[in-house]
């Protein structure tokens, strides 16, 4: 079953590299949601910490014959944000 798998995909792949339009071939993608809040507290003039939680959902497609797989990640970024001008 696993080495039919890899066939798809390889298939997959093939046809995504292909320069041909219209091929008929097609490859499955999922539902994806992200979402987040952040808020950017202003360190200096041109510097500020941004801490942000954020939570993100994404589909992943099977064969026929399998259910969906569903890959959901969420936590806290702290970021050092600069500005330019």
């Amino acid at each position: 079953m696993a080495s039919a798998m890899r066939g798809h995909w390889r298939e997959c792949k093939r046809s995504r590299s292909s320069s041909r339009a219209g091929s008929g071939r097609t490859c499955p993608t999922g539902f994806a949601l992200a979402g987040g809040i952040s808020y950017d507290a202003r360190i200096t003039r041109f510097c500020s910490f941004s801490p942000e939680f954020f939570y993100t959902w994404h589909q992943v497609p099977n064969a026929t014959a399998y259910a969906d797989d569903v890959s959901s990640v969420y936590g806290l970024r702290l970021s050092l944000t600069w500005y330019l001008h």
